[in-house]
C-alpha cells in the first residue's frame, strides 16, 4: 500500500460501514426496522489508527405506500474521522409503525 495513492494501509469500506453503523445501535426501537441503505459512498479513506464517530440527522419522514399503519424515516448518516473529514456517507431508511392517534 506504500505505493498506492494513499501511501499507507487503509481500512476496508465494508469494515468502516459495519463499525460506523454499529456505533448508532445503542438503542433499538421495537416498532421500527431497517428498510435498507441508499447513496452509500466513501469519500475519504480510513487509515489504521484513525478514530471515527457517527453523526445522524433525520432528513425525511414520509408515508409508506404499502402499509398505511407505517411510515418511512430517512436518516442521513455521516461517519467522521479525527480530522473532521467525512469518510462514509449514506441514507438509512427505516420502516416504523405509526403512533396511534390521540
Amino acid at each position: 500500500m506504500k505505493s498506492s495513492q494513499w501511501g499507507q494501509r487503509i481500512a476496508h469500506g465494508t469494515m468502516t460501514f459495519a463499525i460506523g453503523i454499529g456505533l448508532t445501535a445503542t438503542e433499538i426501537n421495537p416498532l421500527a426496522f431497517s428498510y435498507g441503505y441508499d447513496r452509500l459512498r466513501f469519500p475519504k479513506p480510513v487509515f489504521i489508527g484513525d478514530t471515527i464517530h457517527t453523526e445522524l440527522k433525520i432528513a425525511k419522514l414520509e408515508d409508506d405506500p404499502k402499509r398505511s399503519d407505517h411510515g418511512r424515516i430517512t436518516e442521513e448518516v455521516r461517519v467522521i474521522n479525527q480530522r473532521n473529514e467525512v469518510v462514509l456517507a449514506c441514507d438509512h431508511i427505516y420502516l416504523a409503525k405509526r403512533r396511534s392517534p390521540i
